[in-house]
């Protein structure tokens, strides 16, 4: 745990503002809450408190008279929140006060250590040992100075002593320009930027107080940011640091070898933060979810919750299973497992094989000096032999069981494993492609010439990332932070501030996440022209769409007069894959579109698709559970439909027609009704004349399909019973 102490200049030189329009104070208060903004997206347990010297009152424990005057604790020491970001951005002001910048870290120290000292609790007075003490100063240090030498560097020793590290943003430490400044990184003595990033030149009072910085820095081993390389640093948000807790099974190996080990998470993809419901008018209140199921039986009857069990489906079929199934078909493992299976060479081991969402290390159990030993003298012979082992991993009792490879990691100063996670083969997939024929003999055509090979070797080389320099994060994907995570807290951030601002615009920060050009930019200006020259580009002449007549003249097929146009009943979507598969003779379930076309593509076929489709929607129509085949149904119909207008052909259209005639006369007297509403929502008709000339429907009889409604024949009414005295005078 860091106790950190944020010391803000609000003097009348914090005002100035430079070439690119900002103020020192603006360009502070923006870093200052973006480091915040990142303490309560990590929800680091770091202590923060704000101090400004310049200020207009005076809030401090040592003002006593003139001295410590216009120094203000602006946030006591606690844990970082968004009240403290909403207070520099708003509250914090400029005004006309100067203030030894000296005075105000005397101030800001003795606060720090006062407040460190009062703590009783123990494991929190650990975690501060273990942390920093940190004073971070943001200003230009344009400011008159009070303190002379000798006591000055009392101060220091006493900031040693007490272990304060002090840190500078904002100016700039360095008497002459670098030629470079557009390297990033702090300062330790010289900065790296051109006057901090302002125009005008260093006054009398900033020279010395930058002469004072750079002794406390040397003294410390502080450092300095200039605003530019600060706001740089602090751009990108962190997410919740984890700790790795120890897995602790024993490493199994055969029938009486047991190694005690631990496993730590090394490398688990982080997701995204959960959001939660709440009221939109009061998103204090409470959300309460409420669930009810009701049958679609038309008077939405409800059902209890004792009365629902899930289902699993089989065809059209639904098979039930009881919670208590459900727990009872359950791989079970009585105990945690970490068992090797047998041992392999590392190169059957291929990379694509490695899956799984986390890696996880696998050392010594802590402590356990004989668990060391055989460990290492594991990871050695595996190293050596190189191999790796197959291991059956079991998490805890309730987990099911994984496989994964054992890779040793060796070292002079570590020895453990890895583990990652293997596929099962039903988590294979095979994927066939044809081969690229590269050899001259076969192909010469496709084969790469020695100058397009060296061509392709030379971007490889330009865009090596390791041989980059080493303080070039942007170019190391293990350094990459996650654009999607940024955004959100970009987000976030905003909306915690103001509840009813827009979206922002993505960051440049993110945005050079992203955008890949930065990078690219490097080789681009030296290889794009030699590639484009070697790798030309040309525009594939459109092949000619196949119709009826090639295609059947080509495979010795008269073309059907179904059709000639379009989709429903046409050819033009056959190729070689289609004439080379099996011939179709019946309409399938689960694509009878697909094979309503392939079937009329033969002209003997043709009426037996159709009488084939019609049946097949009547299936979907009536052996449906619930609604969940009518939508197949609907584009069936549709597609018959379709097709029967294309063909034009007059016993085909005989077909369609009178199945909507059978299909209206179903629906209404046995339903299902709900689908009858479906065909009149889609406004599904007969074909009459106006679409087909050898339709026998009428616009009149068409348009009157859907208004109608057929009356459902009342049963017969059952004859009386006799009754017991008309039974005795019969007798």
């Amino acid at each position: 745990m860091d106790i950190v102490g944020l010391l803000l200049d609000v003097g009348p030189s914090m005002g100035f503002t430079d070439q690119d329009g900002n103020s020192c104070l603006e360009k502070s208060k923006n870093i200052l809450s973006m480091l915040v903004q990142r303490k309560i997206f990590s929800e680091s347990d770091d202590k923060v408190c704000l101090f400004t010297y310049g200020s207009t009152g005076t809030a401090n424990e040592l003002a006593s008279g003139n001295n410590y005057e216009h120094i203000s604790m602006e946030r006591d020491l606690r844990k970082a929140d968004w009240g403290l970001c909403s207070h520099i951005q708003n509250t914090i002001q400029a005004t006309d006060h100067e203030v030894d910048f000296m005075d105000a870290l005397i101030v800001t120290s003795t606060y720090l250590i006062n407040q460190i000292n009062s703590i009783n609790d123990k494991k929190e007075k650990k975690k501060i040992s273990e942390g920093r003490r940190l004073i971070m100063v943001f200003s230009n240090l344009d400011n008159p100075v009070a303190t002379d030498v000798a006591e000055m560097k009392d101060i220091i020793e006493g900031f040693k002593d007490n272990k304060i590290e002090i840190h500078f943003i904002g100016p700039n430490l360095s008497s002459a320009a670098v030629e470079d400044d557009n390297q990033p990184g702090p300062s330790t003595g010289a900065s790296n930027a051109s006057n901090g990033g302002h125009s005008k030149a260093k006054t009398d009072n900033q020279i010395k107080c930058e002469s004072i910085a750079q002794e406390i820095i040397q003294t410390l081993d502080g450092c300095a940011y200039d605003f530019r390389e600060a706001l740089a640093a602090v751009s990108v948000f962190e997410n919740k640091q984890k700790n790795s807790t120890a897995w602790s099974p024993d490493l199994i190996i055969g029938e009486k070898l047991r190694i005690p080990i631990s496993g730590y998470k090394m490398v688990s993809r982080e997701s995204l933060p959960s959001f939660k419901k709440c009221s939109a008018r009061n998103p204090d209140e409470d959300i309460t979810k409420k669930f009810d199921t009701f049958l679609p039986d038309g008077t939405n009857t409800e059902v209890d919750k004792e009365d629902i069990i899930k289902g699993y489906r089989y065809g059209t079929d639904l098979v039930p299973f009881t919670d208590d199934d459900m727990a009872n078909m359950k791989f079970k493992c009585d105990v945690r497992e970490f068992s090797v299976i047998g041992f392999t060479k590392s190169s059957n081991i291929k990379r694509h094989y490695f899956a799984g969402k986390d890696t996880m290390m696998i050392a010594a159990k802590k402590n356990n000096e004989e668990a060391a030993v055989a460990l290492s003298a594991l990871c050695t012979a595996l190293k050596e032999t190189e191999t790796v082992g197959i291991v059956r991993k079991v998490y805890s009792a309730r987990s099911s069981p994984t496989i994964g490879a054992l890779i040793p990691v060796t070292d002079a100063e570590v020895e453990y494993l890895v583990f990652i996670e293997l596929p099962f083969i039903e988590d294979m997939r095979e994927l066939e492609f044809p081969s690229l024929a590269v050899e001259p003999s076969t192909s010469s055509k496709s084969a790469p010439s020695q100058q397009q090979l060296d061509a392709v070797d030379s971007l490889i080389d330009a865009m090596d990332m390791s041989a980059q320099p080493e303080d070039d994060d942007s170019v190391v994907p293990c350094k990459m932070k996650n654009p999607t995570l940024q955004r959100l807290y970009q987000v976030l951030a905003a909306r915690a501030l103001d509840d009813t601002c827009h979206i922002p615009e993505l960051s440049p920060m993110i945005s050079n996440i992203v955008n890949s050009t930065a990078y690219s930019c490097r080789w681009i200006d030296r290889d794009q022209e030699e590639f484009s020259k070697l790798f030309t580009l040309e525009t594939a002449a459109k092949t000619a769409k196949k119709n009826n007549d090639n295609v059947y003249k080509d495979s010795g097929v008269a073309p059907s007069k179904v059709d000639e146009k379009g989709d429903g009943a046409g050819f033009d979507s056959t190729n070689l894959r289609d004439l080379n598969q099996e011939e179709i003779t019946e309409i399938g379930t689960i694509d009878p579109a697909r094979d309503f076309d392939q079937m009329l593509r033969s002209p003997k076929l043709a009426i037996k698709a159709y009488t084939g489709m019609t049946e097949r929607i009547l299936q979907f129509i009536t052996e449906t559970v619930g609604s969940s085949l009518y939508e197949k149904a609907l584009r069936c119909i549709k597609k018959l439909r379709a097709a029967a207008v294309k063909s034009n052909d007059q016993e085909l259209l005989e077909i369609v027609n009178h199945f909507f005639s059978s299909m209206k006369s179903l629906l209404l007297n046995k339903g299902p009704k709900d689908f009858w509403a479906e065909l009149i929502k889609e406004k599904i008709t007969p074909i009459d004349k106006d679409e087909a000339s050898n339709s026998d429907v009428s616009a009149a009889d068409k348009n009157s399909y859907l208004s109608e409604i057929e009356k459902v024949s009342a049963p017969a009414e059952p004859e009386p019973m006799e009754d017991a005295d008309d039974m005795l005078d019969m007798i």
